[in-house]
């Protein structure tokens, strides 16, 4: 085990008590398959200590979960701030990228401004895009979280661009929202996930891809009251679902 690998392995704790979605069932992709969509549902197995080491060392494969627990409340959230097409060359994804970059940071700023601290945000690059991901101290109603989260979009007037949850019920035949667990390759364009200390300094042609595991001890979850205050700054703002790409 290499020493990027034994970081990861020490960080897995902290890890999945952030990233805490539906007790069992994951999603399982391979190395090299580059859609954004695919992969294999794996209904009564978990991630792992030795999975979220294979996952982080971006050699085998990558690993997703569905946010909504059995009763239908979330532990995390998240915007995805995409480029578009994730499958075009090169040159073309690092110019989208850094033309995204300024909305990213104004996101950041809108969160900001109705009582989120930068302590309580964990920025990822995810090699196609930008994820802003935000924790609660406990489960929270899905269907509060998306309703927050879309006004915070319209507020920001930012559009074409998704988050996370949408969903807010497991049904007979949805699970609810998945996601793709940070820090893995992608697939579509190769580049390593990373977690962002310095947004505004952040070049997506020019970063360093070791993992910075520090990022995870860093993050400070939401607590019912600062959810409670973030709402009602809220408050006369409009809901955003329905609208343009909403949940990817």
């Amino acid at each position: 085990m290499n020493l990027q690998e034994r970081h990861a392995a020490q960080h897995f704790a902290r890890f999945s008590r952030l990233y805490r979605g539906r007790e069992r069932g994951i999603w399982e992709r391979g190395r090299f398959e580059v859609s954004e969509n695919n992969g294999v549902f794996l209904p009564e197995e978990v991630l792992t200590a030795e999975r979220f080491v294979e996952h982080a060392s971006g050699e085998g494969r990558s690993y997703g979960i569905h946010l909504l627990d059995a009763q239908n409340r979330v532990n995390f959230s998240m915007y995805d701030m995409d480029a578009h097409p994730r499958t075009a060359p090169a040159p073309e994804m690092l110019r989208q990228l850094r033309m995204l970059k300024p909305l990213v940071l104004h996101m950041c700023a809108t969160l900001y401004d109705i009582g989120i601290a930068r302590e309580n945000l964990l920025l990822e690059f995810s090699g196609t895009g930008y994820h802003l991901w935000l924790f609660y101290a406990e489960p929270q109603p899905a269907v509060e979280i998306r309703a927050w989260m879309s006004r915070a979009l319209v507020k920001s007037a930012i559009e074409g661009h998704a988050f996370k949850p949408v969903r807010t019920e497991i049904t007979a035949t949805h699970n609810g929202d998945k996601v793709w667990l940070p820090l893995r390759v992608n697939s579509n364009q190769g580049n390593r996930s990373v977690f962002i200390d310095d947004l505004a300094r952040f070049d997506p042609g020019d970063y360093d891809q070791r993992v910075d595991f520090s990022r995870l001890d860093a993050v400070v979850p939401l607590s019912r009251e600062r959810l409670s205050e973030i709402t009602a700054r809220l408050a006369d703002v409009g809901d955003a679902v329905g609208g343009a790409r909403l949940g990817g």
